[in-house]
Protein backbone atom coordinates (compact mmCIF):
# COMPACT_ATOMS: atom_id res chain seq x y z
CA UNK A 1 0.00 0.00 0.00
CA UNK A 2 1.39 3.18 -0.51
CA UNK A 3 1.88 6.12 1.71
CA UNK A 4 -1.67 8.16 2.00
CA UNK A 5 -1.30 12.03 2.60
CA UNK A 6 -4.05 13.60 4.53
CA UNK A 7 -4.41 17.55 5.00
CA UNK A 8 -6.64 18.07 8.83
CA UNK A 9 -7.23 21.33 9.77
CA UNK A 10 -9.10 22.58 13.65
CA UNK A 11 -9.78 25.41 15.53
CA UNK A 12 -9.14 26.82 18.55
CA UNK A 13 -11.68 25.49 20.76
CA UNK A 14 -12.28 22.38 19.38
CA UNK A 15 -11.96 18.92 19.60
CA UNK A 16 -11.15 17.01 16.53
CA UNK A 17 -12.28 13.63 15.06
CA UNK A 18 -11.68 12.50 11.36
CA UNK A 19 -12.91 9.00 10.11
CA UNK A 20 -11.51 7.50 7.30
CA UNK A 21 -12.68 4.55 5.54
CA UNK A 22 -9.71 3.00 3.63
CA UNK A 23 -9.84 0.54 0.44
CA UNK A 24 -7.48 -1.59 -1.37
CA UNK A 25 -9.32 -0.70 -4.93
CA UNK A 26 -9.74 2.63 -6.39
CA UNK A 27 -13.88 1.99 -7.65
CA UNK A 28 -14.05 1.11 -3.02
CA UNK A 29 -15.11 -2.63 -3.71
CA UNK A 30 -12.57 -4.19 -1.39
CA UNK A 31 -12.32 -3.14 1.90
CA UNK A 32 -8.48 -2.58 2.85
CA UNK A 33 -9.00 -4.95 6.60
CA UNK A 34 -7.53 -3.28 9.18
CA UNK A 35 -9.37 -4.59 12.31
CA UNK A 36 -6.93 -5.70 14.67
CA UNK A 37 -3.87 -3.19 14.19
CA UNK A 38 -2.39 -1.30 16.31
CA UNK A 39 -1.76 2.57 15.12
CA UNK A 40 0.15 5.67 16.35
CA UNK A 41 -0.15 8.81 14.92
CA UNK A 42 2.30 11.35 16.42
CA UNK A 43 2.08 15.45 15.53
CA UNK A 44 5.58 17.82 15.56
CA UNK A 45 6.33 21.02 14.70
CA UNK A 46 8.11 19.67 11.56
CA UNK A 47 8.23 16.93 9.17
CA UNK A 48 11.54 15.58 10.92
CA UNK A 49 11.41 13.24 13.93
CA UNK A 50 13.80 14.96 15.21
CA UNK A 51 11.45 17.68 15.36
CA UNK A 52 9.29 18.58 18.58
CA UNK A 53 6.07 16.32 19.59
CA UNK A 54 3.73 18.37 20.64
CA UNK A 55 0.49 15.98 20.31
CA UNK A 56 -0.01 12.36 19.64
CA UNK A 57 -3.99 11.25 18.14
CA UNK A 58 -5.42 8.72 19.29
CA UNK A 59 -6.00 6.21 16.38
CA UNK A 60 -8.37 3.81 16.23
CA UNK A 61 -8.37 1.13 13.69
CA UNK A 62 -11.62 -0.99 12.76
CA UNK A 63 -13.81 1.55 14.71
CA UNK A 64 -17.00 0.91 15.38
CA UNK A 65 -16.59 -2.49 14.39
CA UNK A 66 -15.91 -1.60 10.54
CA UNK A 67 -13.12 -3.22 9.25
CA UNK A 68 -11.82 -0.70 7.21
CA UNK A 69 -12.89 2.13 9.14
CA UNK A 70 -9.57 4.16 10.73
CA UNK A 71 -10.42 6.74 13.25
CA UNK A 72 -8.47 9.79 14.33
CA UNK A 73 -8.52 12.06 17.36
CA UNK A 74 -7.54 14.98 19.52
CA UNK A 75 -9.44 16.36 22.40
CA UNK A 76 -10.43 19.90 22.54
CA UNK A 77 -7.53 20.45 25.70
CA UNK A 78 -4.87 19.00 23.39
CA UNK A 79 -5.86 21.36 20.54
CA UNK A 80 -6.23 24.15 22.96
CA UNK A 81 -2.58 23.41 24.18
CA UNK A 82 -1.35 23.63 20.29
CA UNK A 83 0.04 27.17 19.15
CA UNK A 84 -2.12 28.33 15.74
CA UNK A 85 0.21 27.17 13.06
CA UNK A 86 0.89 24.21 10.73
CA UNK A 87 2.27 21.14 12.19
CA UNK A 88 3.23 17.46 10.54
CA UNK A 89 2.14 14.16 11.66
CA UNK A 90 2.46 10.60 10.18
CA UNK A 91 0.91 7.21 10.95
CA UNK A 92 2.07 4.02 11.54
CA UNK A 93 0.04 0.50 11.62
CA UNK A 94 0.73 -2.78 13.08
CA UNK A 95 -0.96 -5.84 11.85
CA UNK A 96 -1.27 -8.44 15.02
CA UNK A 97 1.98 -10.13 15.42
CA UNK A 98 3.76 -7.86 12.83
CA UNK A 99 5.90 -4.86 12.21
CA UNK A 100 4.80 -1.23 12.38
CA UNK A 101 4.93 0.72 8.59
CA UNK A 102 4.65 3.98 7.44
CA UNK A 103 0.89 4.13 7.04
CA UNK A 104 0.48 8.12 5.98
CA UNK A 105 1.51 11.71 6.30
CA UNK A 106 0.44 14.91 6.42
CA UNK A 107 -0.43 18.04 7.93
CA UNK A 108 -2.63 19.70 10.69
CA UNK A 109 -3.51 23.44 10.52
CA UNK A 110 -4.68 25.09 13.43
CA UNK A 111 -6.51 28.69 13.34
CA UNK A 112 -7.91 31.34 15.57
CA UNK A 113 -11.39 29.71 15.38
CA UNK A 114 -14.91 31.09 13.80
CA UNK A 115 -16.48 34.75 14.63
CA UNK A 116 -19.07 33.51 17.44
CA UNK A 117 -22.63 35.04 17.14
CA UNK A 118 -23.19 37.60 19.47
CA UNK A 119 -26.18 36.75 22.22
Amino acid sequence: MRVVEIHIEVSHGEGLVREFLLWQDRRKTMPYDIAGYAGAAQVRTGPSVSDELVAEFEVECGADGVSNKLRYSLSAEVVAGLAVGTYHYDTLLAPPGGEPYLFGRGTVKKGHGVTEWPT
